[in-house]
């Protein structure tokens, strides 16, 4: 992987976990509810953090002017709905 690559994906995967620490902070979460998340932020894992405390996948992926809250309007479950099209959640417009 290039150098240029490397920095990147850390950059990305440090605000992931800024927008996690975030959400904990706001909600008085204790460490025991994002350490899964914040780790090796496996997708699995924080797709369960954002279905469990109800948090835009889109913002806390990609963060911007998502919302944060998660909005039960369009789906059942859209953590589900997500999986489908996780890997171009970023560059959708």
């Amino acid at each position: 992987m290039r150098t240029a690559d490397k920095e990147e994906r850390a950059r990305v995967r440090n605000a992931i976990r800024a927008r996690i620490s975030l959400i904990a902070t706001e909600r008085g979460l204790p460490k025991s509810e994002t350490k899964k998340a914040m780790g090796r932020l496996l997708t699995r894992d924080v797709m369960r953090f954002a279905k469990k405390h109800r948090v835009n996948m889109d913002w806390l992926i990609c963060g911007g002017a998502h919302t944060p809250l998660l909005s039960y309007t369009s789906v059942d479950d859209p953590v589900a709905d997500m999986e489908g099209r996780l890997p171009n959640l970023c560059l959708e417009t």
